[in-house]
């Protein structure tokens, strides 16, 4: 019973070191596969940033943070849908493939190539400032806050503000549809025109410079107010911010466009 039991006890232990083996050789190889992808990156490229070593456990720590965000929320399921009809059963991780491509050839280098700009504009002091645009339902909010989730886990005060929420106030609005009455483009919140740009450019600069252990409110707008006209959030229900801030992201959809004064360009009631 003796010799039984030893026999026993030494298979399970030389099985459970064959697992762990095992498993170490199969970690390997998928941070190996990993970085592989994330080295095809058009960001990376389009940036000339490198990854750090594929031993380095920095960027795959932050990669595995990303992965379970996205599973968390839940918005990998579309993800998962389309890969269900895609000729991937042999791919080493089938239905993930689109949601690893997203974290490592967009969210990771992204999150690298707005740490390299925090290095080079620190010392200009204040929060560096970096524009997000991406057209509505681009993926910018998701992908912002897989930015503020890095950011936090290495330690950087990381405040994403949209422009959806510095839209002018209902009766603003409503006094701005009523001055243009003949441009169904200033009707309504939307479009460029339709934002506060004086509060805009007030909580940026505030943000920027504010001081440790200071606090300021973020505006937040209610786009289901009168009916889903929308108006400007009470504050109580604004960002609470305390500085110091390393880096503001801007997020919207018309970041960068430029107004035309040639009439000829223009389609039509614009």
């Amino acid at each position: 019973l003796s010799a039984a039991s030893s026999w026993r006890a030494a298979a399970v232990a030389f099985t459970g070191c064959t697992l762990l083996i095992a498993r170490g050789i199969l970690a390997r190889r998928r941070a190996l596969e990993l970085h592989r992808l994330a080295q095809r990156s058009p960001v990376l490229k389009a940036s000339k940033l490198s990854l750090p070593s594929r031993d380095d456990q920095g960027w795959r720590a932050a990669g595995e943070l990303l992965e379970a965000r996205l599973r968390g929320s839940g918005s990998s399921g579309w993800l998962d849908r389309v890969a269900a009809h895609l000729p991937w059963r042999a791919a080493p991780w089938r239905g993930d493939a689109l949601l690893l491509e997203r974290v490592y050839q967009v969210y990771l280098p992204v999150f690298y190539w707005v740490k390299e700009m925090r290095r080079l504009t620190r010392a200009r002091g204040g929060a560096s400032l970096i524009g997000m645009q991406c057209l509505q339902g681009g993926g910018k909010t998701t992908l912002c806050d897989g930015l503020e989730l890095l950011a936090r886990s290495e330690g950087l005060n990381c405040v994403v503000a949209s422009i959806d929420d510095f839209y002018k106030t209902h009766a603003e609005l409503l006094a701005l549809a009523q001055a243009y009455p003949s441009d169904p483009l200033l009707h309504g919140r939307g479009q460029p025109g339709t934002h506060d740009m004086t509060l805009l450019r007030d909580t940026l600069s505030q943000l920027r410079a504010l001081p440790a252990g200071a606090t300021m409110w973020v505006p937040r707008y209610d786009k289901s107010a009168h009916a889903g006209q929308g108006d400007r959030a009470p504050r109580s229900k604004w960002q609470r911010v305390t500085g110091p801030v390393d880096v503001v992201v801007l997020e919207g959809w018309c970041l960068g466009f430029r107004s035309t004064h040639d009439g000829a360009r223009c389609p039509p009631r614009m």
